[in-house]
C-alpha cells in the first residue's frame, strides 16, 4: 500500500517467503517506465522522501534472493500533500465608493498566504478576478465607471489551494461634489439608558456637510443589536422633525452574526421626508423597538448601543448608506 504525506510517501507490503531483500521502483506515469529508487531493503516498508507535493507517483515492488529478482508487484499510487487545508472564506468585507474608484477591505484569514478580488456588474456574478496574489487586506479598484454598481467577492489562497468566496458586497462610484461620502455624518444618542428592559430607543440625526442638497429617500440607517431570542419585533417612530409618517423601520437577521450583533434595524425614508439642505441637518429621529411578546432585551453587549451617549454624537457604530453604498460608520 502507499499513502501520501507532506513531501513523502510511505510504502508497505507483505513479506515474501524466500526473499532476501526488496526493490522499490517508481514512475510519474501510470504503468511505468519505472526507475529503481531503493534496493537491498530488508524490511517490508519504505518511505520515499524524494517527491514533490501534489504530484501523483506510481510504485511497484520486487523481491530478490540468490536465484535472482522476481516479478514486479501490482502497481500502487499516492499523492504527497502538505496537510494544509484551504483557508476559510474572508469575512468583514466592506466596499465604499468614491469618485471613479471603489475601496474594498476585509478581515485577515488564518492560514491565508494571499487574496483574490473578484468583480461583477451583475448581482451574484459571474465574477472576474481583477487582482490576485494580494498580501494586504485592502484593495482599491480604479477600473470603474461612475454611476455603475459593482459587486465584489474575496477569496483567500494558500499552498493547498483557493478557499471559498466571501459574501458579496457592492458599491456605486459617484462623481465628486455635493453630498459626497465624507460629507454625510450620522449622529446617535441613546433615548433609553436601561440596557435590560423590553425596548431599545436609538435616536438619530443626519448632518449634511456638503454643498448640495441630499434627498432623505436616498439614505438608509442601520442600527446593530442582539435579539436575545427569536420573537418578531415592532418598530415605532416616536418623533421625527421630518414627520414619523415619512420614517419606515424594518428588522433583519444578519447573514453573519457576531457576539455583539445578530440583527439590525434598518430605517428608510419616503419621498415626503424631503431633503437635507447643504450645511443642514435632518433633525431628530426618535425610534423605539419592542418584541411582540414584550420580553426583555440585553443591550449590554449590543454593537450600536452606548448608554453613556445621551446627546447627539458622531457615532461610527451605526451606519449610513447613500443609494446603497456605505458612507458613514463601520459595519460589525
Amino acid at each position: 500500500m502507499a499513502s501520501g504525506g507532506d513531501e513523502k510517501i510511505s510504502l508497505s507490503w507483505n513479506p515474501v517467503s524466500g526473499a532476501d531483500s526488496y526493490n522499490v521502483k517508481r514512475s510519474t506515469t501510470e504503468g511505468g517506465v519505472y526507475a529503481t529508487i531503493a534496493s537491498g531493503l530488508i524490511s517490508a516498508n519504505y518511505t520515499d522522501t524524494g517527491v514533490t507535493n501534489d504530484t501523483t507517483y506510481y510504485y511497484v515492488i520486487s523481491a530478490e534472493n540468490e536465484v535472482g529478482e522476481g516479478s514486479d508487484s501490482a502497481e500502487v499510487s499516492a499523492i504527497p500533500q502538505s496537510g494544509v487545508t484551504v483557508p476559510a472564506a474572508p469575512t468583514g468585507v466592506t466596499a465604499s465608493a468614491d469618485d471613479s474608484e471603489v475601496s474594498i477591505s476585509w478581515s485577515t484569514v488564518s492560514g491565508a498566504d494571499s487574496y483574490n478580488v473578484k468583480r461583477s456588474t451583475i448581482e451574484g456574478g459571474v465574477y472576474t478576478i481583477i487582482s490576485s496574489g494580494l498580501t494586504s487586506t485592502t484593495y482599491t479598484d480604479i477600473g470603474v465607471t461612475n454611476g455603475t454598481t459593482y459587486y465584489y467577492v474575496i477569496s483567500a489562497e494558500n499552498e493547498a489551494g483557493e478557499g471559498s468566496e466571501s459574501a458579496e458586497v457592492s458599491a456605486t462610484p459617484q462623481t465628486s461634489g455635493g453630498g459626497t461620502l465624507s460629507d454625510l455624518v450620522l449622529q446617535y444618542r441613546s433615548g433609553d439608558i436601561n440596557a435590560t428592559d423590553n425596548q431599545f430607543k436609538p435616536h438619530f440625526n443626519i448632518v449634511n456637510n456638503g454643498s448640495e442638497d441630499i434627498a432623505l429617500s436616498d439614505l438608509t440607517i442601520r442600527y446593530y443589536y442582539t435579539l436575545d431570542g427569536n420573537q418578531s419585533e415592532q418598530f415605532n417612530c416616536d418623533y421625527a422633525t421630518i414627520g414619523c409618517e415619512n420614517v419606515n423601520g424594518t428588522h433583519y437577521q444578519m447573514a453573519s452574526s457576531t457576539a455583539e450583533a445578530d440583527h439590525y434595524m434598518e430605517i428608510t425614508f419616503t419621498a415626503g421626508a424631503g431633503t437635507i439642505s447643504a450645511g443642514e441637518q435632518s433633525g431628530e429621529i426618535q425610534t423605539r423597538t419592542n418584541k411582540a411578546d414584550w420580553s426583555n432585551y440585553d443591550e449590554t453587549n449590543d454593537y450600536s448601543f452606548d448608554a453613556s451617549i445621551t446627546s447627539f454624537t458622531d457615532w461610527d457604530d451605526v451606519t449610513l448608506y447613500y443609494n446603497g453604498q456605505l458612507v458613514w460608520g463601520i459595519e460589525p
